[in-house]
């Protein structure tokens, strides 16, 4: 067969398109759709980005010029708590900044999601021990949403860096039909 395509291991006997759509038919009669990532996705990928970005500069800013406030919610147990206020507020800043870098931009994902599930249980102490937050004692009003929201910013991370198109565009991945 000299029209024959090897297609991650499966022979394919044609390959059209159809509008965005791209249709492989196998030799044994299974057609697989792909549908390429849309321009309005990765249009929101990008604002979501720069939103990220400016998150994580913002909180960098605040880790970096008055960490005395971040260090009261730290756990006893984590050593050097005003050194590691200082590291995270510079590992937001280069997060954010990788962010913008297209090369390192997956890898920084998810080094970013990494930082969120690190920095969570300071998260959890300063809610659980009532720490105030800027000379305020916020309560469970400000403390629940903010820990619900942790695992957001994971996949927000995730999704910002190209790692991950979930949930918005499945269709990324190939679907089989069954050829009648």
């Amino acid at each position: 067969m000299p029209d024959a395509l090897k297609n991650g291991g499966r022979a394919v006997r044609r390959v059209r398109k159809r509008g965005a759509m791209t249709l492989q038919e196998s030799l044994d009669g299974n057609k697989t759709y792909q549908a390429p990532i849309g321009r309005k996705f990765e249009l929101t990928r990008t604002a979501l980005r720069f939103v990220l970005v400016g998150i994580y500069y913002l909180a960098a800013g605040l880790h970096l010029t008055i960490p005395d406030d971040f260090v009261a919610i730290m756990p006893t147990w984590v050593p050097a708590p005003h050194a590691m206020v200082i590291f995270t507020g510079w590992c937001e800043l280069l997060g954010a900044t990788g962010l913008l870098v297209p090369k390192v931009r997956k890898f920084t994902g998810v080094m970013l999601a990494i930082y969120a599930v690190c920095v969570f249980p300071a998260n959890i102490h300063q809610a659980v021990a009532r720490v105030p937050l800027h000379g305020h004692v916020l309560g469970w009003g400000f403390s629940a949403p903010r820990l619900a929201l942790q695992p957001i910013l994971v996949w927000w991370s995730l999704f910002c860096a190209g790692a991950v198109n979930w949930p918005f565009n499945n269709s990324t991945k190939a679907r089989r039909v069954q050829c009648s």
